[in-house]
């Protein structure tokens, strides 16, 4: 068990929940097989089994929610932009792009590059 993810899992559904995901995008975005996993370790997330995957993917999370606080400085702005399709991603909302590793990534470096004034 990785007492740091553990700790951190509930400021994963935090930020997920400000972000408006759904328990089955939850699901999707933390790595967990099924909803049942989920529920387990929303109740009890100090005994949660955390893999490596569901490691990475919070730090997407935390990168993510980081870097839109840095550029909005609003929540409820960075839950708009979550929740909004983008062209760049195909006309797909990040909140549904970040549901793979590699749409996690494309959505943290995207921002990234935003917050150092690169828009190409």
């Amino acid at each position: 068990m990785d007492d740091a993810g553990n700790i951190a899992l509930p400021v994963a559904f935090n930020i997920l929940d400000k972000w408006g995901s759904s328990l089955a995008e939850q699901i999707v975005l933390l790595g967990f097989r099924d909803l049942t996993g989920l529920t387990e370790a929303k109740r009890k997330p100090e005994a949660a089994l955390l893999s490596k995957d569901t490691l990475e993917r919070m730090s997407y999370i935390f990168n993510i929610y980081g870097s839109l606080v840095a550029l909005f400085g609003q929540e409820n702005l960075g839950r708009n932009w979550m929740n909004t399709p983008q062209e760049i991603f195909g006309d797909e909302s990040p909140i549904k792009h970040v549901q793979t590793k590699d749409g996690a990534r494309e959505v943290k470096e995207l921002l990234e590059r935003i917050g150092y004034g690169v828009f190409s």
